[in-house]
């Protein structure tokens, strides 16, 4: 009975100090203090948008509840259905499957890693006091971010996504048109839909910043597996929407003028064109 006894009161020892240690660690955890990027504790939400597109979004939290991302009429759909995680990072590391890509969240360095079938699509570190994203280039072109600036490959180059006539080199490159849309033709690319930003593609990693650390969130970014332009645009489209059809009568003649005349003329014109039977869609003074 004695050692009966000695061997269960010994059992019950072992089972109060390992229920001890793991409260220690719960309070060690309870007690850690939240993942903050730009001064505000976030939520990370992982959805899988596609088979080959997962859709990463980390939101500042006020009050309790997360700060919504603006919606501007560039996503195909606000809703992407049921996140594969939704996470307030304190410690430790996620790990989700979302569609054909892996999905691994770190909190401390705060990192996301994207894979396929363990090859690293691409990983985005945050910096904790700015919000900046840093990522890595890899050594093929990188292409994208709309029309005009420094052609093609947009590595080597400081992008301000500046919109407009006078942005860059206009005489030669034409007008610039920016899209935060990355191509980067080793197998990846990436839609960055809020917040608008710099990119800076001088180094061996991209860097993707916004103008104030208190503009850096909500980030909400699509990262994209792919290689063939075909699969990369087709994704873009299922991300923004398909083009819409022009309207038929521009797909006419236009008859156009720089300048203006009078009434009777620009009429005498529209007459001369229906007199000879020409074909005419529009007329632009």
């Amino acid at each position: 009975m004695m050692k009966n006894s000695n061997r269960r009161e010994a059992l019950k020892s072992i089972a109060t100090a390992g229920a001890g240690a793991l409260l220690a660690g719960d309070a060690g955890l309870a007690e850690a203090a939240p993942i903050q990027i730009a001064g505000r504790p976030i939520e990370v939400t992982i959805t899988a948008a596609t088979p080959q597109t997962v859709r990463i979004v980390i939101q500042p939290i006020e009050n309790g509840q997360p700060v919504p991302v603006p919606q501007d009429g560039a996503l195909v759909k606000p809703d992407w259905g049921a996140p594969a995680l939704r996470w307030r990072p304190i410690a430790g590391s996620r790990r989700v499957k979302c569609g054909g890509l892996t999905v691994e969240v770190s909190a401390r360095p705060f990192a996301i890693r994207v894979t396929r079938k363990g090859r690293v699509v691409q990983e985005l570190k945050l910096d904790s006091a700015t919000g900046k994203v840093t990522f890595p280039l890899g050594d093929a072109p990188v292409f994208g971010l709309g029309q005009g600036g420094p052609q093609f490959d947009r590595r080597g180059s400081i992008d301000h996504m500046g919109n407009g006539q006078g942005a860059y080199k206009l005489a030669t490159h034409g007008a610039r048109v920016p899209v935060q849309f990355a191509i980067g033709t080793g197998g990846w690319a990436m839609f960055i839909h809020q917040p608008l930003g710099i990119f800076d593609l001088t180094g061996k990693e991209g860097i993707f910043q916004t103008f104030s650390p208190q503009s850096a969130l909500p980030l909400d970014l699509f990262v994209i597996c792919a290689s063939a332009p075909t699969a990369i645009l087709s994704e873009y489209a299922k991300i923004t929407g398909y083009a819409e059809m022009p309207p038929l009568w521009s797909l006419g003649y236009q008859q156009s003028h720089r300048t203006l005349g009078s009434p009777d003329e620009i009429l005498a014109e529209a007459h001369t064109f229906r007199e000879k039977k020409l074909p005419c869609d529009a007329m632009i003074y």
